[in-house]
């Protein structure tokens, strides 16, 4: 191993574990975003790196699903590494992108939100998943935790302060 990947390597993975909000910042090297750390992948960002999570969108509206972008490429702790329009989508993409967090949305056609995050669960323990949904009882939360999903928040709320939030909420569990 050369470069800078060789250099990344000789830390500790505690950089990788410092998580959201108060990543650690090593100036003047890049490492692409092949790189990836527990928890999250190197990026650059103006000649520095910083750790960040990244993420895969699911919801069958695709004006939801370019606000959820533009709220995450906002912040530097947030990459979106795809988007998918139902379950079955979102499952194949999961196998191949391996995000850190999925947001799913609960209808959709072809496979709803419940059932692809069971699935996942099942293929990819270790990713978080939030239900963001306009449905929000206490049966819903129950069944989606059943389902690995660790939070589920309501579309009517403010959802950039609530989603972030919750977000760095579950990435700090790691």
């Amino acid at each position: 191993m050369s470069g800078a990947l060789q250099y990344l390597s000789d830390f500790p993975h505690s950089v990788g574990e410092s998580s959201v909000g108060t990543s650690k910042v090593l100036a003047g090297i890049h490492v692409p975003s092949a790189g990836r750390s527990t928890g999250g992948s190197w990026l650059s960002t103006e000649g520095r790196v910083v750790l960040s999570h990244t993420v895969l969108i699911v919801d069958d509206s695709p004006l939801i699903r370019h606000s959820l972008r533009a709220c995450l490429e906002q912040n530097i702790d947030w990459e979106v590494c795809g988007e998918a329009e139902n379950g079955q989508i979102a499952v194949e993409k999961v196998k191949v992108l391996h995000p850190d967090v999925v947001i799913l949305d609960l209808q959709m056609p072809v496979m709803n939100g419940m059932e692809a995050a069971r699935l996942i669960s099942g293929i990819a323990p270790g990713t978080a998943m939030v239900m963001f949904t306009i449905h929000g009882s206490e049966q819903l939360r129950k069944d989606a935790r059943a389902a690995g999903v660790r939070d589920v928040l309501s579309k009517a709320e403010r959802f950039p302060d609530c989603l972030l939030a919750s977000l760095r909420s579950i990435c700090n569990e790691h």
